[in-house]
């Protein structure tokens, strides 16, 4: 059965250009439906339902990336190729949110109308034959994982099912410029892999791959350097890190900040010369020597003004560069005071969400409020409730009850209920659904997933459920979040 194409276009003979012009049979397409305005286009995708849509974006009535928003609950499924005569940055931060399949700009180029297509047909068969739930899940675990800041083994991701040995390796790469994200959202990992599988996932503005084979002495170079030029490919403004080879025991925090830490240097698989000058480019050397320094002689609060201006001096306004000295600086902290690890821990994880100074000064603040609090013992909360915290918010994907966790911490259910409940404000099924949450939010920046499946990946048993506790709690649907006004 063909998978159905509509063409939108104001220009008739763009229309017809398009519609005569490719020999849809051979592509396994058919083009059931035209349209030259958007208010056409909108009425035809409800209709038509289409696998593809292609359209301009400046037309009478509504644009075309106006047409496929106000269609989104129709065309989640559906694969948007853009053809436009306008620069594509200046349509950048709504196409992100339509997860864009593809951008041509006009005029035309035959060879690469083409390459869109197939690539197009080949991403459709592919998400037809995937368990997206599982997959899901695997999703939900490597970001829980990577919010958590917790040494969580590779193992874990894996579930009862996984594998039982191997190695893995991560890549992580950013895209500065915000359009390039759809790029890195549509790459096709599992096809330059010899053997094993990856797990990939948006974290922020980065993208996380995650590599494992069965395999104990496997040699990635090659795969990694086949998937970094994959995402160089349309943007040489992608920034791209691995780590080394790790064992499945090993933490997934180790590899993420080994990958992080490699982005900065420049290197993920590349040599110097294609990587480019980079004039905000600060060595991690100097990051590391400068956060050692600062967390040596850290008070508190008192600390603010100094440890501020010793940031935004040293990474030059670079975002990746103050979030990569914040990792370093959280874990040198812990390093030096281990017995404030229970109070700091889930520091490292929110240091990376910093993508401003202004949120970093936020942040700052934050976190030496929290070594203030760390050396009076002055949280409000007993360590027992803190470990309880943790083992929850490391759990959240796995659906466990009170009755679990009283167990796991040898005491009654009601003690512990009534405990949470006392020193937190807030329920323990309260907690869990705002963890969940949490894990949701990060997965609905991942335009590749359907909200029905991260709905599954999160623990909820249908849509339903998880829309209305996901409204209730963020007082917007899971989609209106999604497409929410980025600052």
């Amino acid at each position: 059965m063909a998978y159905k194409v509509i063409i939108v276009d104001d220009n008739h003979n763009t229309v017809k250009s398009l519609l005569y012009g490719v020999d849809w049979g051979l592509l396994n397409l058919e083009v059931v439906g035209t349209a030259y305005d958007g208010g056409q286009g909108k009425r035809l995708i409800e209709e038509k339902r289409p696998d593809i849509i292609i359209t301009d974006i400046n037309m009478p009535c509504m644009d075309g990336l106006s047409m496929v928003e106000a269609s989104l609950q129709r065309v989640l499924d559906s694969k948007v190729i853009i053809i436009t005569g306008y620069d594509k940055f200046q349509y950048a931060s709504r196409a992100i949110k339509l997860s864009v399949f593809d951008y041509i700009l006009k005029p035309i180029d035959d060879e690469e109308l083409l390459t869109a297509l197939k690539r197009a047909v080949k991403s459709i068969q592919k998400d037809r034959n995937v368990n997206h739930q599982a997959i899901g899940v695997l999703k939900g675990r490597l970001i829980l994982a990577l919010m958590s800041g917790q040494d969580l083994p590779v193992r874990s991701l894996m579930g009862d099912t996984g594998i039982s040995k191997g190695s893995c390796v991560m890549l992580v790469a950013y895209a500065g410029d915000g359009f390039s994200q759809p790029l890195l959202q549509r790459v096709e990992y599992s096809e330059h892999l010899v053997t094993g599988r990856t797990i990939s996932a948006l974290l922020e503005e980065k993208l996380v791959i995650l590599c494992i084979s069965e395999e104990e002495d496997i040699s990635w170079d090659m795969q990694l350097k086949e998937i970094s030029a994959v995402l160089c490919k349309d943007d040489r403004t992608i920034r791209i890190g691995r780590s080394r080879g790790y064992g499945l025991n090993d933490s997934v925090k180790d590899l993420y900040l080994e990958a992080y830490e490699d982005m900065l240097e420049g290197h993920g698989g590349k040599t110097p010369g294609e990587m480019g000058a980079d004039p905000r480019h600060v060595k991690t050397a100097d990051l590391q020597a400068e956060a050692a320094m600062l967390a040596d002689c850290i008070k508190g609060i008192e600390d603010y003004e100094k440890t501020y201006a010793a940031f935004k001096r040293c990474t030059e306004g670079s975002i990746i560069s103050l979030q990569v000295m914040s990792v370093i600086y959280c874990t040198k902290v812990i390093q030096k005071h281990k017995q404030w690890a229970v109070y700091l821990d889930s520091a490292i994880y929110s240091a990376i969400q910093n993508t401003s100074i202004e949120m970093f000064g936020k942040w700052l603040k934050s976190f030496l409020k929290a070594v203030d609090q760390a050396r009076n013992q002055g949280t409000g909360k007993s360590e027992l409730i803190l470990n309880v915290l943790r083992y929850m918010e490391i759990h959240t994907l796995e659906n466990i009850k009170l009755e679990q966790v009283a167990s796991e911490f040898y005491v009654s259910p009601n003690y512990l209920s009534s405990l949470v409940s006392k020193e937190t404000g807030i329920t323990f099924q309260q907690h869990m659904m705002k963890n969940k949450m949490a894990v949701s939010k990060q997965m609905l920046d991942d335009t590749r997933m359907r909200v029905e499946e991260i709905a599954y990946a999160v623990g909820y048993e249908n849509y339903v459920s998880f829309y209305n506790a996901f409204k209730r709690l963020e007082g917007i649907t899971p989609s209106e979040y999604r497409m929410r006004t980025r600052e």
